[in-house]
């Protein structure tokens, strides 16, 4: 079982690698027709953190404007030092991925860091791989656990799968089936297909007593509502 899992555990690193890499850099999503430039610069201008925020991201995205990622990075900046969680998660995108600004991780972690004391869900999860691998930080299991967590307690099914691998890697942290088979059990039933996987090859070894308490501990969950996770971005490495 425990060879298993570790195995399982290096697949979930690579798959946070992959991650990192792969998915598209994306500054802002709006859910309704974008503000126009002219108005979202007055705001900004004017010292207003959400204004500032959207013009940086519509200097990064080329939205109305040329794209500009150095002029991006210094509104964001401006946003960000004003405490705006989603301003600071992508000012540690940027730094991540080294558009607009230089490359430097222990700046992105940094960012990240503020973002995620916030609550923001997509910051908790990246600093979670962030010390998971020990890119910028120094790599730390349990720190990494601890912000995976932080995510997972709010509802983020990717946050609770890899919470659930992270109490069976037996590296450094105590192999936990029951703990890990609520986490497991609640990615699965959001659809978490990994989760669905090793879920059931959990069974084969586990005692029923161990399943029982496992789904009981994830009927009891409830998530909590701590932060926002509204217009996410993932950095992609250039």
């Amino acid at each position: 079982m425990k060879t298993l899992f570790q195995r399982s555990f290096r697949h979930f690193i690579q798959t946070k690698v992959f991650l990192a890499l792969s998915v598209c850099f994306a500054l802002v999503v709006y859910a309704q027709r974008p503000p126009s430039l002219k108005a979202v610069k007055a705001d900004a201008e004017k010292g207003v953190a959400m204004a500032q925020y959207q013009l940086g991201a519509m200097y990064a995205a080329g939205q109305g404007v040329t794209n500009d990622f150095v002029e991006a990075a210094k509104w964001i900046r401006l946003a960000a030092d004003q405490g705006l969680p989603i301003a600071q998660n992508n000012l540690g995108g940027l730094y991540f991925s080294g558009r607009g600004v230089p490359e430097n991780l222990h700046e992105a972690a940094k960012w990240y860091q503020k973002a995620a004391d916030q609550g923001l869900v997509s910051a908790q999860l990246f600093l979670g791989w962030m010390h998971t691998t020990g890119r910028g930080v120094e790599k730390n299991l349990k720190e990494g656990l601890k912000w995976y967590q932080m995510a997972a307690e709010q509802g983020n099914k990717e946050a609770q799968y890899n919470s659930g691998l992270l109490h069976l890697s037996g590296d450094e942290i105590k192999v936990d089936y029951v703990e890990a088979y609520k986490w497991m059990n609640l990615a699965a039933a959001q659809g978490y297909t990994n989760a669905i996987k090793y879920r059931f090859q959990m069974t084969a070894t586990m005692t029923q007593e161990q399943i029982k308490e496992g789904q009981q501990k994830a009927a009891q969950f409830k998530p909590t509502q701590q932060g926002t996770n509204a217009n996410p971005a993932t950095p992609k490495k250039p």
